[in-house]
């Protein structure tokens, strides 16, 4: 407890310590509230890193265009002819980086799986099945679009 007292006390002692700690604080508050998206896509490696990385266990978000496709608005009197998928955008709006991954696999992608999670809740509310979007790559496989995965 002495020593705290003395740093306290003798702050002129620790100043640049101190304006370097509320500077970084700062900088790092700005980059994080005004340019989240970008820092995401621009400087952090792990979205490009994980394409590396896969493998036929790997965890893959991805969407089921056999079972979500064609989209289509949902209406409680109307009958539905598309699929599952109510084009409702809640998976874009929760995604960290921005993206829609209705569009394909995408390098910008960190699998954090906050999509999953927004589509199973709204798949409960309209009482059909979850997981319109997939997590391992070998049930990607087969319902993947006419571009090919990265495999190692």
């Amino acid at each position: 407890m002495d020593e705290v007292m003395d740093i306290y006390v003798n702050i002129g002692d620790n100043i640049r310590s101190l304006i370097g700690l509320i500077l970084f604080t700062f900088v790092f508050y700005g980059v994080f509230s005004w340019f989240r998206e970008q820092v995401c896509l621009i400087v952090c490696p792990y979205g490009r890193l994980q394409g590396v990385l896969l493998d036929k266990k790997s965890i893959v978000v991805a969407y089921d265009y056999i079972r979500g496709e064609p989209r289509e608005h949902f209406r409680k009197t109307a009958e539905r002819k598309g699929g599952d998928c109510i084009d409702c955008g809640l998976c874009v709006r929760v995604c960290p980086t921005g993206i829609d991954i209705r569009n394909g696999t995408q390098l910008e992608c960190v699998n954090c799986t906050a999509c999953i999670d927004a589509c199973d809740s709204v798949m409960d509310s309209i009482h059909k099945p979850k997981t319109l979007s997939v997590t391992t790559l070998k049930t990607v496989l087969p319902m993947a679009k006419s571009y090919a995965l990265p495999l190692v």
